[in-house]
């Protein structure tokens, strides 16, 4: 009979506890590596909306609401929709700062809708913005005749 000391390798139940260990420790790595990889996605997801919404916000600053009060503006991988809709009286510009002004002013709320190819009701935005209208010829009074 061999004496146990002098057996070498291991046995079935050393090499199955070991597997068990191994199991356990990749399955946790495995979560944690899942759990990581969706906030990157949510991550960029939200940076990728922030981004759209900042650029929005953006070009609505060049839009005129007395002027184009509804609108459609694509960006390539979303499209914009815009209406436009007074909430006060139009301020006659007249004697600022001195004489008659060429301008009628009022404040417009702004309701924004974008979509993405992806998702047609990707996000909507609400901004107040001044609007305005030409409505007379400006005066020079030293200009000849």
């Amino acid at each position: 009979m061999i004496a146990r000391a002098a057996m070498k390798g291991f046995t079935l139940l050393e090499a199955v506890v070991a597997l068990a260990i191994f199991s356990m420790v990749a399955m946790a790595l495995m979560s944690w590596m899942n759990a990581s990889t969706e906030t990157a996605m949510r991550l960029d997801r939200r940076a990728a909306l922030d981004a759209a919404k900042q650029n929005v916000i953006e070009y609505m600053q060049s839009v005129n609401p007395a002027a184009r009060p509804t609108g459609e503006e694509d960006f390539g991988s979303y499209v914009i929709e815009w209406k436009a809709s007074r909430t006060t009286d139009e301020i006659d510009q007249h004697n600022f700062p001195t004489g008659s002004g060429l301008y009628v002013v009022a404040l417009f709320r702004v309701d924004i809708k974008a979509k993405s190819s992806t998702d047609p009701d990707w996000f909507r935005l609400s901004m107040k913005m001044i609007g305005y209208r030409r409505v007379r010829e400006a005066f020079n009074p030293l200009a000849e005749k």
